[in-house]
């Protein structure tokens, strides 16, 4: 590139940087030397290195050991005034912790990065977490309690409450006392009745107001907010006796109710009949809160923690009869809360709805058709109020979610007339409303006619394209936005690695990785999660492992369920359980799609018995409802063992309805086992459900055929061609050197088909004198041998793996990597085996049900698929 192409810039020096500071499983480890090259050079020739390419720097630096001179060069830098970020930091803490154990150091460390206006992340406080636990003997109260808040904050803040309880378990377990902030923060989840359900509120409240008491009687003080939040709780349960106690014992304690309290207990008050009571506070409110400016009217009425409230409040100020701004506000944080009818009640109350009002109110039933009846309201309001972007925005977000293409395509011609088509909000919505209602075509037809399009609207096209399986337009789309100038979003990356995956094209997610380090991205937990995905589709399970094990301490519960699901594809279930075991010392709580991770693994070992415990754990130990995807693994691991009965009553009494997949699955497993009775019936199950499915006639002839019953061969097809059912056609392709070459049966339009042909030629003289002998089951008509040679030799991954072991196509040495849209076939199974032997060169092949590991004459699936 130095010699003939253009100079390198920034990115691809910190490219190469990262390449030289990280290790890489069974290559090379870590080349500080190498690497320090690549700064220098840069300083030498004024290229000033991004935060990126100090990150990586500072990385390779404490994985030779040397956290010293990594955190002398930060504190230079920041001298220097150069752009920091806490994974620099993060980086030196992780080491002090687990490779030198020198805790204090790294505490010290933390606070420099604290002090220096770095704010520190959740990945900053999981290490220090970690580190706590790991080590003891030292002055870590004030330090743990402030991490293991904000972790247990930032789970709440995310909706993950089972993660936040099982931290606080984990405080009380290590002996660290919880401080006031965290009993607030506990009590406030625990009181917050839009993330409680009904049926669970009772038993949360009481737990609360146990922790409650429980901070009073070590001597802590509550403040205002933790009384408030205690008191809705109670509330919300009415039990307003409680709560009022809670009140008197504020102002006992000089604390000033807020409007919250009063009117959440006046709420209350009201609900049980208690009118003088709910009088005396109202009372006592107006002579405690004198004052309540129309400013500070409509920002309670945002900020509110329960919007009936604010309501009762501002029915008391008067508000809710003359500010319309106020009203406004209220409908938006119903709807906000789920409260759709409070918001309907509130805009009947509003004497002149204007356009924001009307929005407002649509808002609110969003994901509902019911927002389509407002709207049309709108339109013959005497008033005659025109919708404006904001209003059809929403509507086209409904839209998307039922979904309703007919009201979208109306709504497309209003934005057309009101001259809101080429805006950016509404444009964006007209092109994810396409996507999500399958016209792909429309989307990008609209796409292109936007005048201005954001990163946010070529973000969406990367993700429709992907949704829509166009992953070539995804992909092409993503280039697009590259060249427009544009900076990648975390969305338009992950969005590409889904594309480039999908098609199992390697060298295109080693690229876009290659943009993400540049760009600081692939430490994003979203994008780290869909290079592990990625690769693991792309069979480098490896690769998704050292992308796993740098973010190990930060990624979250998708990654963690990606990591295991690359594993289980190859049927690696040791390494699964591992995962999964290590996933639950962290601290992560299993999930469905955790468990399915595990059962596809079983799958594919083979290992039916273990299926069925971890079927059972998933229901009695986690309390996880098993869905279709679960039974469709256990039926799946039955079948393969031979237990077709089993398999076939679980599938009829479970509590879904099967889809074709799994008759599909089960289907195979009967013609694998030569059970033809139970065979037919799935075939008749699943034309059911699809009578256009080639599948269950091809499936069933090719299990006749191996038996050689032509004539029930021949009945089969006879009811495929009276249903005009048209097999679908065999399609593999290749990526060699960034290009992708796809290939039909028989396939003679390729540039290279004369050296195709002759390496097939070759490669099947070679594999007959090891011993291959064609699999001539499979074949659905008596034809003479020699046709049935050629049928079965010009199959697409036959060609495809013709082509990429002719010299030049692909990288020598390399595994091959094929994909094909249908299931492969036992004799092209068998052939690869004897041709990963010939050629001693490792192939992979991805097909509908699985991947295929050709090494050394044997494949990984064991002969089942």
């Amino acid at each position: 590139m130095k010699n003939f192409g253009p100079s390198p810039d920034v990115r691809t020096y910190t490219i190469m940087m990262h390449f030289y500071c990280t290790n890489h499983p069974g290559q090379q480890k870590v080349d500080i030397k190498e690497a320090y090259k690549i700064l220098k050079e840069m300083w030498e020739k004024h290229i000033s290195p991004s935060a990126a390419t100090y990150s990586v720097w500072v990385h390779g630096l404490c994985r030779v050991g040397c956290p010293d001179v990594s955190l002398k060069f930060i504190r230079k830098l920041r001298y220097e005034n150069q752009l920091l970020n806490s994974y620099c930091y993060n980086a030196i803490i992780i080491h002090r912790f687990f490779a030198e154990g020198e805790v204090n150091k790294a505490i010290s460390v933390f606070e420099e990065m604290s002090n220096s206006g770095i704010t520190p992340d959740i990945c900053s406080y999981g290490i220090l977490v970690d580190g706590f636990c790991k080590f003891e003997g030292i002055d870590r109260e004030g330090h743990v309690s402030q991490c293991y808040n904000t972790l247990i904050d930032g789970f709440i803040k995310e909706s993950y409450f089972k993660k936040a309880s099982l931290f606080y378990r984990g405080m009380l377990k290590l002996e660290i006392t919880p401080n006031i902030t965290t009993y607030t923060i506990l009590i406030g989840m625990l009181c917050d009745w839009r993330k409680v359900k009904i049926a669970n509120r009772l038993r949360k409240v009481k737990k609360a107001y146990k922790l409650f008491r429980k901070m009073i009687r070590e001597g802590m003080n509550p403040d205002s907010i933790c009384y408030t939040s205690m008191i809705i709780g109670l509330c919300g349960i009415e039990d307003v006796n409680k709560a009022f106690a809670l009140f008197r014992e504020m102002q006992k304690g000089e604390l000033l109710p807020t409007v919250v309290t009063y009117t959440c207990l006046i709420d209350t008050f009201c609900k049980l009949d208690q009118m003088d009571d709910s009088r005396k506070l109202l009372k006592m409110m107006r002579t405690s809160i004198r004052t309540w400016t129309e400013t500070s009217k409509s920002g309670i009425v945002m900020d509110s923690t329960d919007p009936r409230c604010i309501h009762a409040g501002a029915i008391t100020t008067g508000a809710a009869k003359s500010n319309r701004s106020v009203l406004n506000n209220l409908i938006t944080l119903y709807s906000k809360s789920n409260l759709p009818c409070n918001a309907a009640r509130v805009f009947q109350s509003i004497p002149s709805p204007n356009v924001v009002s009307w929005t407002s109110l649509i808002s609110a039933f969003s994901n509902s058709p019911l927002s389509f009846h407002h709207f049309i309201s709108m339109l013959r309001h005497p008033s005659r109020i025109l919708p404006n972007s904001h209003t059809l925005t929403s509507l086209l977000k409904t839209c998307a979610s039922l979904p309703a293409l007919t009201f979208g395509v109306q709504l497309h011609s209003v934005a057309v007339k009101l001259g809101f088509s080429s805006e950016l909000f509404t444009g964006s919505a007209l092109v994810n409303m396409y996507f999500k209602t399958g016209l792909s075509s429309n989307a990008k037809k609209m796409f292109d006619e936007m005048s201005v399009r954001d990163e946010v609207c070529f973000s969406s096209v990367i993700v429709g394209f992907g949704q829509n399986s166009k992953p070539i337009d995804a992909l092409s789309c993503f280039v697009d936005m590259r060249r427009s100038g544009m900076s990648s979003t975390i969305v338009s990356v992950s969005g590409a690695l889904r594309a480039a995956s999908d098609m199992a094209m390697l060298e295109q997610c080693r690229i876009i990785h290659g943009h993400a380090m540049v760009t600081g991205l692939n430490l994003n937990v979203i994008v780290g999660s869909g290079l592990i995905d990625g690769y693991g589709k792309c069979g480098l399970v490896g690769n998704a492992r050292g992308v796993f094990d740098e973010l190990e301490m930060e990624i979250n519960i998708v990654g963690w369920n990606a990591m295991m699901a690359g594993h289980a594809q190859q049927g690696e279930h040791g390494n699964v359980i591992k995962l999964f075991t290590l996933m639950e010392e962290r601290g992560m709580v299993p999930d469905e799609y955790s468990f399915l991770a595990t059962l596809t693994a079983f799958y594919n070992a083979g290992l039916v018995e273990e299926a069925e415990i971890w079927f059972r754990r998933m229901m009695e130990e986690y309390n996880l409802e098993p869905c279709l995807e679960h039974y469709t693994c256990l039926v799946g691991a039955l079948g393969k063992a031979g237990r077709l009965e089993e398999a076939e009553r679980i599938a009829l009494t479970m509590p879904f309805k099967p889809d074709a997949a799994l008759w599909r699955l089960l289907l195979s497993k009967c013609v694998y086992h030569l059970n033809m009775d139970i065979a037919w019936r799935m075939s008749d199950r699943l034309l059911e459900i699809n009578p256009m499915d080639d599948s269950a006639y091809v499936i069933l002839a090719n299990a006749y055929a191996s038996a050689g019953r032509w004539d029930e061969v021949r009945e089969v097809w006879k009811r495929m061609k009276d249903k005009k059912v048209r097999k679908e056609g065999g399609k593999s392709w290749i990526e060699t050197l960034g290009e992708v070459h796809v290939f039909l049966a028989g396939d003679r339009r390729h540039e290279m088909t004369d050296e195709i042909y002759a390496k097939l030629e070759e490669l099947m003289e070679g594999i007959e004198k090891l011993g291959y002998v064609p699999v001539w089951t499979e074949m659905l008509h008596e034809v003479e041998e020699k046709e049935k040679k050629k049928a079965l030799w010009y199959h697409s991954e036959k060609l495809a793996l013709a082509f990429g072991l002719l010299n030049g196509t692909a990288p020598p040495g390399k595994a091959l990597r094929i994909v094909k849209n249908l299931r492969i076939c036992r004799d092209c199974h068998v052939a690869f085996k004897y041709i990963s032997r010939l050629v001693e060169r490792e192939i992979i092949v991805r097909d509908v049900n699985r991947y295929h590991m050709f090494l050394n004459g044997s494949c990984n699936c064991g002969d089942q698929w």
